[in-house]
């Protein structure tokens, strides 16, 4: 399919305003146009259209972000296994394991907040249109 240019006229305001919402979304102006005209294939209602844009940029942050949440939680399960293992050799006693243990329950904690923020982020925006770029 060949592109085509499209030309149309808007005020000043209107064309600062739509500049400045491609720019705080980090995105071309061309970008942000491809993905407000996605917004046809939302099924008619007569409520404004909200929807989510995910870009690149963004999907490779929360794949990044994803990421090392698994790679904590792999350390984490290495981490009681290895309390596990030294606590059957009889290497350690109880109140070295449990001092263990509330040092991988510090950490966890700490990246729980993390994995909520995004959790509920993505529950608020499950039951919007999302427009992929």
């Amino acid at each position: 399919m060949r592109n085509v240019g499209m030309f149309f006229r808007v005020s000043e305001d209107e064309r600062e305003r739509f500049r400045a919402w491609s720019e705080k979304l980090d995105m071309s102006q061309s970008d942000l146009f491809h993905a407000l005209i996605q917004l046809d294939e939302v099924a008619g209602t007569d409520e404004p259209v909200r929807c989510v844009v995910l870009d690149n940029k963004t999907t490779k942050n929360l794949a990044g972000e994803l990421k090392r949440w698994g790679y904590h939680f792999n350390q984490t399960n290495h981490a009681l296994n290895s309390i596990v293992y030294l606590l059957r050799l009889e290497e350690e006693d109880e109140d070295w394991a449990m001092r263990q243990i509330d040092g991988v329950r510090f950490k966890l904690e700490s990246l729980q907040k993390g994995v909520d923020d995004i959790r509920f982020g993505l529950a608020d925006i499950s039951d919007k249109p999302v427009l992929f770029l």
